[in-house]
């Protein structure tokens, strides 16, 4: 992620240099992101796994810190078992819990949506 103040310069109060990288591994891409009310940033996507595409997810402060709370490492990656797909929505309940939405197949292929609710603490 980037951060540009209103002049289109780096924002360097966002992770020191207006800068944020997340290793997820080979091949991983962003669908969505969004911000809640109190700055903190969700990032949405897939990341490859060993045979497939892996659900992808991220959190960070509004300073762009890892958001530690919401997983020791800010970010979980398949968490539905047996399954395959990316994230292509995501937001954010008035109770803090948090709601995505994407694409998944099954085990022979056959396309299905996916909706998973988190609570506040991921």
């Amino acid at each position: 992620m980037v951060r540009y103040n209103k002049d289109g310069t780096l924002d360097h109060s966002f992770d020191e240099d207006g800068k944020v990288v997340t290793e997820f591994g080979s091949d991983a891409f962003v669908r969505t992101v969004a911000v809640q009310a109190n700055g903190k940033i969700m990032v949405a996507g897939a990341t490859k796994g060993v045979t497939n595409l892996d659900y992808a997810l991220a959190w960070y402060n509004s300073d762009g810190s890892v958001d530690e709370k919401f997983h020791p490492k800010g970010k979980q990656v398949g968490f539905v078992p047996r399954e395959t797909g990316s994230l292509s929505s995501i937001t954010v309940q008035t109770d803090g819990k948090k709601l995505v939405a994407g694409n998944t197949y099954d085990s022979q292929g056959r396309p299905n949506f996916l909706v998973a609710r988190f609570t506040a603490d991921g």
